[in-house]
């Protein structure tokens, strides 16, 4: 829930490789209202398809986001002062709204599949999609 909260509250979200289907934003025209939105994305079709980004950057998000840390770094851009309040806002909803992980006796669930991922590889990046059988 924090993670929605997050989202929902926050004045800049960007948004890589992310499709904005209804699965993800619930209602549109009440997904992060208040947020500036940049979308990064290798494919330029799904840039704006469903939700109209502020700024829109397309190609390979790791030399997309490698470019944008450079240009942070030679700017001098440090935000732990500015994003404090915010930080210890999510920190509070992450104390009052915890990650649950169903623990079943006969099933694992998807999160505890994650979770126990993570522990083995904590580096992991871990993506997941639909397909095309929609």
């Amino acid at each position: 829930a924090y993670a929605n909260f997050s989202v929902s509250e926050c004045d800049l979200l960007i948004a890589v490789g992310a499709r904005f289907d209804d699965r993800v934003t619930g209602k549109l025209d009440e997904f992060a209202v208040n947020a500036q939105i940049i979308h990064i994305d290798i494919d330029p079709a799904e840039v704006g398809k469903n939700k109209t980004p502020h700024l829109s950057l397309i190609g390979d998000v790791k030399k997309i986001l490698g470019e944008l840390i450079k240009i942070a770094k030679k700017q001098n851009i440090s935000t732990s002062d500015q994003t404090f309040a915010w930080r210890e806002r999510i920190k509070k909803w992450q104390t009052v709204y915890p990650l649950v992980i169903p623990q079943g006796e006969t099933k694992v669930s998807p999160q505890e599949i994650l979770n126990n991922l993570t522990e083995l590889a904590p580096n992991a990046f871990f993506t997941t999609d639909v397909g095309q059988h929609q």
